[in-house]
């Protein structure tokens, strides 16, 4: 399952990157997807993070928690 969610989270983090930054629909949609993949994850995004509001943040949190997957998988 951890697998499947870090092909999810790569595919986010091309999405973010993607995204222009004065979208802000868009990015609204991939911090919902965020929040979606943290779920599965057991992770509550608000308490961890503040919820994204920009391109910038967005990234950030998603390079964090595809850098985290990475230890993880790592340990199993």
């Amino acid at each position: 399952m951890l697998k499947i969610l870090q092909g999810e989270v790569i595919l986010l983090n091309e999405a973010v990157t993607c995204v222009n930054s004065a979208d802000k629909e868009a990015i609204a949609g991939l911090s919902h997807r965020l929040k979606g993949i943290c779920c599965y994850l057991v992770i509550q995004i608000e308490t961890i993070f503040c919820y994204p509001d920009s391109k910038f943040e967005l990234m950030l949190i998603v390079q964090v928690l595809q850098n985290q997957i990475v230890v993880v998988l790592d340990e199993v």
